[in-house]
């Protein structure tokens, strides 16, 4: 089952126990109230979202708990936003009284204490307690929990030193300029242009990574690309990225094929801004988790034949060393998470046994 759906069931079951407030899903939530949930973090990722229970007199999706597939969205006691990564939850707690105390402890940012007056006198705390165990829980079964936005408060404002400026829109403008150009050769062509302004836009968000400093896949950038769609929900525009609407016969002229890569670019930048920041890249971790299963499933069960055998016979030395290298580039790439550390260190005593073998004559 899809993990929203999952994640959707469980917030359903536990929404009257916690609070006597509307509830909207991720399927049919107005084009309206999805935009109003850019007043809670005006970074918000939709691709992620699953629900919320919204707080507001008005039922205006501008203050409530939201949650997402990784993470939870809650108000603190004095009226603070946070952000709660499931994987940081170590765990939750509330008192008794005329007003109970939410606390949620974390790994990262301590406790946080919560706002609950909205909350359902008797069961509130202890159902939502409940549910953020059982989000957690499957969470982490699906490898997730953890998002590009760090734990702690949401800070609405990231400050951009004028380099970070400047080198941003040496990259993003020439991208526009390109995404224009084929916006303007070949707005009559169905398809035409989707295939070939995405890869710009591709590159230009792998490029905007290096630029920050962080190692972007083409399969994190069309991640990227794809959650920048679903903010443009409601113009049309998302479907723009992934397919072809006849728009009076012309679907991408030049001004907004510019005008689009160039929010895509900037959603691009805000968010390795908010990595630099203490934030986690998502894609990054993905692609750990990706290549976690394959050596699990494959090239685990491969170097263990080796060491069990102690000795590694001539005519499998080539498939040895390639055994090795694989091993050496996964440690790489995972020794600078934080969530990869463990693994990372598993996989170094398993690369040192195999480099302890011999080669033999068979």
């Amino acid at each position: 089952m899809d993990i929203k759906k999952e994640m959707l069931d469980l917030i359903s079951d536990a929404h009257w126990s916690i609070l006597k407030y509307e509830m909207h899903e991720y399927a049919d939530m107005p084009e309206k109230k999805r935009k109003n949930l850019l007043k809670i973090d005006p970074y918000f990722n939709y691709e992620e979202f699953v629900a919320m229970y919204d707080t507001t007199l008005t039922e205006n999706a501008k203050g409530g708990i939201v949650f997402m597939t990784n993470g939870v969205y809650i108000e603190g006691s004095m009226f603070e936003k946070y952000y709660v990564n499931y994987a940081d939850i170590i765990s939750t707690s509330f008192t008794a009284g005329f007003l109970e105390d939410f606390i949620i402890e974390t790994s990262t940012s301590g406790k946080l204490e919560c706002a609950t007056a909205h909350f359902v006198k008797g069961t509130g705390c202890s159902a939502l307690s409940d549910l953020l165990t059982q989000l957690t829980a499957l969470a982490l079964k699906n490898n997730n929990g953890r998002s590009d936005r760090a734990t702690g408060k949401v800070d609405k404002k990231l400050k951009f030193t004028q380099d970070e400026t400047i080198i941003a829109n040496l990259i993003i403008h020439p991208a526009s300029a390109a995404a224009g150009a084929v916006g303007a050769g070949l707005a009559r062509i169905p398809l035409s242009d989707s295939l070939v302004i995405a890869p710009i836009q591709i590159g230009m968000i792998v490029g905007l990574g290096a630029a920050f400093g962080i190692s972007v896949t083409e399969g994190a950038a069309k991640g990227i690309l794809t959650g920048a769609a679903a903010s443009f929900v409601g113009r049309g525009l998302s479907q723009i990225l992934v397919g072809w609407i006849p728009v009076a016969g012309n679907i991408i002229n030049a001004s907004t094929a510019v005008a689009l890569t160039q929010s895509i670019g900037w959603i691009a930048v805000r968010r390795f801004k908010v990595v630099q920041s203490g934030g986690f890249f998502e894609g990054m971790k993905v692609g750990t988790v990706q290549a976690a299963r394959q050596f699990e499933e494959k090239y685990r069960r491969q170097a263990n034949e080796f060491i069990r055998k102690g000795k590694v016979f001539e005519s499998e030395k080539d498939e040895w060393l390639k055994l090795i290298g694989n091993y050496m580039r996964l440690i790489g790439e995972c020794v600078n998470l934080g969530d990869a550390h463990e693994l990372a260190n598993d996989l170094q005593k398993e690369l040192e046994k195999l480099q302890a073998l011999k080669v033999v004559r068979d």
